[in-house]
């Protein structure tokens, strides 16, 4: 009796699931006449580190979160798993999240937190901290265990990179609260012994700084500000086997690198693109309208993400033309910062609140009358239709998110 049912049972469940496939099948047949044929393959091209430039990608992106987490976020960074790290200066703590944005834990810090870096191999989280001048250092593997602090000669530290081949962590500090003073350095890090080994004078006051771990060398970039000594306003290349600086580029902002392609990228009243093997201006790309203020590098896509104060928008560059490939609106929302996970291809703004930017649509999709939208997947190594995914609209408060499911209602696929 009990093999009668379960027959019965799997006998069912096969006819249901062939009828679900013949239902796919329809939908498909219809909306794919419906959906133009670029948009079945809207996608960001992800490049192998050893391909060569061959076109201009095609870049879709849009806000698909909008979260509240602080008043004031700073510095945002990623481990391995996809979870992301973002400073919160009023609160003093760090917010954890999934990629998407769930909240994960909100450990305390030191005070001002500025900047946050991941060991991947370690899972240590490296936080600066601009007002108690120290590094907070949390195990990213237990979140539970209160952090520990390194106290390493640091006055007001505000950047962070991180080389995890040689254990050594890079802190950006500013010595002096005088405009014009010269008074910036650079503090290395044996992260292993958690002291700092070496110091390196730098000119005015600090702006960014970014690492080559494939080259070992690192950027920062200092000014002075309010438009005073101009000799300030440089890119210093630091060799990091030596500890000592061997370039000055004339040109400072937010700085990014990828160590795939050895290019140097600076934002400032564009986003200035420098090859790094003998540090010479390749090319200027216009973005926005009053200069570039945040800035991160796509390594896997070979992307790059600049934010424009002036015109509430993130552009995305395509590292191989050097062309503009998408702008995205923000809104009203001034960005203080931008970082994009290699891994996920997701990019993440921190401003007023923490907007997270991914694929407008991952496949084609069409609206319905009823407030439904239908997706067609796309498989990405031999561009069939994988299947119809369901989807609906919800409003909670005053967040509108969408939210996918398969046909078979197996639960949230992905959010959009």
């Amino acid at each position: 009796m009990f093999n009668g049912q379960a027959a019965m049972r799997m006998a069912t469940r096969t006819i249901a699931g062939i009828f679900i496939i013949l239902i796919a099948a329809g939908l498909i047949f219809q909306l794919q006449s419906q959906i133009p044929k670029e948009r079945l393959h809207s996608k960001t091209t992800v490049l192998n580190s050893t391909s060569q430039c061959a076109s201009q990608q095609t870049v879709k992106k849009a806000i698909t979160a909008n979260i509240t987490l602080g008043l004031l976020l700073g510095g945002i960074g990623f481990d391995a798993a996809g979870r992301v790290y973002v400073t919160d200066r009023y609160s003093n703590s760090l917010h954890v999240l999934n990629e998407f944005g769930s909240s994960i834990s909100s450990p305390v810090v030191g005070t001002d937190p500025i900047a946050v870096v991941v060991d991947p191999n370690t899972h240590l989280v490296y936080v600066s901290n601009r007002v108690s001048d120290n590094i907070s250092v949390l195990n990213g593997t237990n979140l539970a265990t209160p952090a520990k602090t390194i106290n390493g000669g640091f006055r007001m530290p505000t950047e962070l990179a991180l080389n995890p081949n040689t254990n050594r962590l890079y802190v950006l500090n500013n010595n002096s609260t005088i405009v014009y003073s010269p008074g910036s350095y650079l503090s290395v890090v044996d992260t292993f012994a958690g002291r700092t080994v070496a110091n390196i004078t730098l000119p005015g006051q600090p702006v960014s700084l970014a690492l080559n771990p494939v080259t070992n060398m690192i950027y920062a970039t200092t000014a002075s500000r309010f438009g005073g000594n101009p000799n300030f306003d440089v890119l210093s290349v630091i060799d990091g086997r030596t500890n000592s600086k061997v370039a000055t580029i004339p040109t400072t902002g937010t700085v990014g690198v990828n160590p795939v392609t050895n290019r140097i990228y600076v934002a400032n009243s564009a986003v200035s693109v420098f090859d790094a093997t003998n540090n010479h201006l390749i090319k200027s790309i216009p973005v926005g309208y009053a200069g570039v203020e945040g800035l991160s590098v796509d390594t896997a896509r070979n992307l790059i993400y600049a934010t424009s104060s002036g015109s509430a928008d993130v552009s995305i560059i395509d590292g191989c033309t050097n062309l503009v490939a998408d702008v995205v609106r923000i809104g009203d929302q001034h960005v203080f910062s931008v970082a994009v996970n290699p891994g996920s291809g997701i990019a993440y703004l921190a401003g007023p609140a923490l907007l997270i930017l991914d694929d407008a649509c991952r496949g084609a999709c069409i609206s319905t009358p009823n407030n439904l939208i239908y997706f067609i997947l796309p498989i990405a190594a031999t561009g069939a239709l994988a299947g119809v995914y369901l989807a609906y609209r919800k409003t909670v408060g005053n967040k509108k998110f969408h939210a996918c499911f398969e046909a078979e209602d197996k639960g949230p696929y992905f959010w959009l």
